[in-house]
C-alpha cells in the first residue's frame, strides 16, 4: 500500500489553525495510509501539538530560517516529503503555492488567491483546485471535494487536554467565568459599554469575572474598564499561549466573541457561550457544552444563557 503525503499550510490566526482538525480527520478517514504535515506560525506551535492526527509539525520562521529564497528551500527540506499527494493552502498567500510545486504536489488546493496568479497556476503541470466560495477555517475541508467524490464528514473538533502543560498561576481559574470581548475585526467585537454592563450583572450576582484579550484594542478596553466601578481580574495582554490554554481548560466557563479563546474552549469541551453573528463560525449541535447568542444581546440575556450552560 502506497502512503500518501499531505501538507497543510495553516493561517496566522489561532481559531483558523485549530479548526483544521476537521480537515485532518477527513484525510485520515478517506485514505488508508497517510502522512500529514502541518505548517504553522511560531505562536501556534503549542496548540498544534494538542491537535490529533498530525505526523509532523513544521514551524514557519519567516524572519529567520525560512526567509527569502533560501528560506523557501529550507522550508521544503523541513517538510521533508519527497512527493506530496495534496497540499492545502488555507489562507491567501502565494508563497505556499510555490512551495507546494517544489514538493511535487499532485494536487494543490487553495482558496481564492487572485485572478492573475490563479491563471498562471492553471498553466502549470499540476492539477490546481481553487474554491472561490470557501474561506479559511473548517470550511476549507470542502476543498477535499476537488480530489474526492465523497462529501466530507462533519465531526466535533477536539484538542487533547492530556497534553496541556500545567502552569503556575496565582489564582484558581475554576472560580471564574472568563469574558473575551475582542475578535479579529470590529464586526466581531463587543463594545466597551456592552462589556461593562455584562460584568456589572455578574458582579451583582456575586460571580467572579476575568477578562481575556490581546493587542492594542484589547488594552484600550482594559484601560476604559479600570475607569469604571466594575470588578474583574484583568488578564488582557498578560498571558502567553501556554498559560491561556491552561487557564481556559480550568475555568468555570467562558463568554467570548468569535475568536481564538472561544475555539480553544469549545474544542476542550468547556462551557462556552459564543456571542457572535450567525455568518461567523459558531458551534452547532455537536458541541453540547457550547451555545450561541447574537453579538448585541443584552447583558441580562448573556448572564442567563451562561447560567443555563453551567446548570
Amino acid at each position: 500500500m502506497t502512503t500518501k503525503n499531505f501538507v497543510i499550510f495553516a493561517s496566522n490566526h489561532l481559531g483558523d489553525t485549530i479548526v483544521l482538525s476537521e480537515l485532518i480527520y477527513n484525510i485520515r478517514h478517506f485514505y488508508e495510509s497517510v502522512n500529514i504535515c502541518l505548517v504553522v506560525y511560531p505562536q501556534w506551535e503549542y496548540l498544534a501539538n494538542l491537535m490529533e492526527g498530525i505526523d509532523k509539525v513544521v514551524v514557519l520562521n519567516k524572519k529567520s530560517v525560512h526567509k527569502g529564497l533560501k528560506g523557501t528551500i529550507n522550508l521544503k527540506k523541513d517538510i521533508g516529503y519527497k512527493d506530496v499527494y495534496a497540499s492545502f493552502v488555507t489562507f491567501r498567500r502565494q508563497r505556499p503555492i510555490f512551495i507546494s510545486n517544489l514538493l511535487n504536489s499532485k494536487y494543490i488546493l487553495f482558496n481564492d488567491i487572485n485572478f492573475f496568479f490563479d491563471t498562471f497556476l492553471r498553466r502549470s503541470r499540476y492539477k490546481i483546485i481553487s474554491d472561490k466560495n470557501v474561506f479559511i477555517g473548517c470550511e476549507v475541508t470542502n476543498l477535499l471535494s476537488g480530489i474526492l467524490q465523497e462529501k466530507f464528514i462533519h465531526v466535533p473538533i477536539k484538542l487533547n487536554a492530556e497534553k496541556i502543560i500545567e502552569t503556575h498561576i496565582d489564582f484558581n481559574p475554576a472560580e471564574y467565568i472568563a469574558i473575551n470581548p475582542i475578535g479579529n475585526g470590529d464586526y466581531k467585537c463587543m463594545t466597551v459599554e456592552q462589556l461593562k454592563e455584562i460584568i456589572s450583572v455578574f458582579n451583582h450576582n456575586d460571580k467572579k469575572v476575568l477578562v481575556l484579550g490581546s493587542g492594542e484594542k484589547a488594552q484600550e478596553y482594559s484601560d476604559a474598564l479600570h475607569k469604571t466601578n466594575v470588578l474583574f481580574l484583568d488578564l488582557i495582554n498578560k498571558t502567553n499561549v501556554q498559560e491561556l490554554v491552561y487557564i481556559i481548560n480550568n475555568l468555570k466557563g467562558i463568554i467570548s466573541v468569535d475568536t481564538g479563546s472561544a475555539h480553544v474552549a469549545t474544542y476542550l469541551g468547556k462551557k462556552t457561550l459564543w456571542v457572535a453573528s450567525r455568518h461567523q463560525w459558531i458551534p452547532d449541535e455537536l458541541y453540547e457544552n457550547s451555545a450561541n447568542i447574537p453579538l448585541k444581546s443584552p447583558a441580562e440575556t448573556v448572564y442567563a444563557e451562561m447560567m443555563k450552560l453551567l446548570s
